[in-house]
């Protein structure tokens, strides 16, 4: 009976081992997970191994063999007190939930945390205002103002692909919101928050939203004025998500170049390249007569 308990005990330590080091190798001081010809970054599930700067490449090689640095995993450097940076490469397209959670000594820029090109946070909220993210932020971490009390409007630059889950909700004083780009709002990013009445998208694409049961409170759905630009309000309105809000207005102006003049130009239609363009396609801009038009 012993030895049964002995080898019981024996292969219990084994699988925990085995466990903690759930990462298949190790290269210049970061540990990645291998998936087909990708790798993910993730740690050493042992100790909170990340400090200092970080430098993340965009491929390793093992043996013959080159893997693209694709992702980073859930709480891949969560609770790394000692990171104080970390460059983030362009290969990398997703970024897990709590990945840069509790890690105090990242930059702060304007009041906010950042891990590189990714927002995790407010730095302590002391500043009662307008937020602006800065310009290359990729993505706005899951919950990273949720129930926020200082925040008042937020400035999101056309860099931003994605904003989390949760991002800001129940945010009880932001009144405003002005979008960018054509981003990914997540599950729930501003669900909770009914003081929300404007927001401003300056996109020629409609941002995506996940889910329009719950991506705006339905208070917000039913009174905010949603301002979009020339020529894109039929989009919205014919929309998933964006066609839940009643009030919709294209007073905006269309990002980028505002007009043209070229030589006997007239009622010839350019692309915004500056292309002579025949046969114009749906759903894009161009130019004609020195203005710009969604086709």
């Amino acid at each position: 009976m012993r030895r049964f308990y002995r080898l019981a005990l024996t292969a219990a330590l084994f699988m925990l081992t085995a466990h903690a080091y759930a990462y298949d190798v190790c290269v210049d001081g970061i540990y990645y997970d291998l998936n087909g010809n990708e790798a993910i970054v993730t740690n050493n599930a042992v100790a909170k191994c990340y400090a200092g700067k970080v430098i993340i490449p965009s491929e390793i090689q093992c043996g013959t063999t080159r893997y693209a640095v694709t992702a980073i995993a859930p709480s891949a450097f969560e609770g790394c007190t000692q990171l104080t940076d970390v460059t983030i490469p362009a290969s990398v397209k997703t970024v897990g939930e709590n990945a840069f959670r509790h890690c105090p000594l990242l930059p702060v820029h304007d009041m906010l945390y950042y891990a590189d090109t990714y927002l995790v946070g407010p730095y302590e909220c002391s500043v009662t205002g307008t937020y602006k993210i800065k310009e290359g932020t990729r993505w706005i971490a899951n919950r990273a103002f949720n129930e926020n009390m200082c925040i008042r409007s937020i400035i999101i630059p056309a860099s931003v692909e994605s904003i989390g889950k949760e991002a800001f909700r129940c945010c009880d004083f932001l009144k405003s919101v002005t979008l960018n780009g054509n981003l990914e709002i997540g599950q729930d990013a501003f669900n909770g928050t009914t003081t929300i009445n404007e927001v401003k998208v300056y996109s020629e694409k409609t941002p995506t939203i996940i889910n329009e049961d719950g991506a705006f409170d339905e208070q917000v759905y039913n009174t905010a004025q949603i301002h979009v630009t020339s020529g894109s309000r039929d989009n919205y309105k014919n929309t998933y998500g964006w066609r839940k809000f009643a009030f919709l207005s294209e007073d905006l102006p269309l990002a980028g170049i505002k007009s043209v003049l070229v030589p006997n130009a007239v009622g010839k239609c350019y692309d915004l390249e500056g292309r002579s363009v025949t046969t114009p396609a749906k759903g894009s801009i161009y130019i004609k007569d020195g203005r710009k038009f969604l086709k």
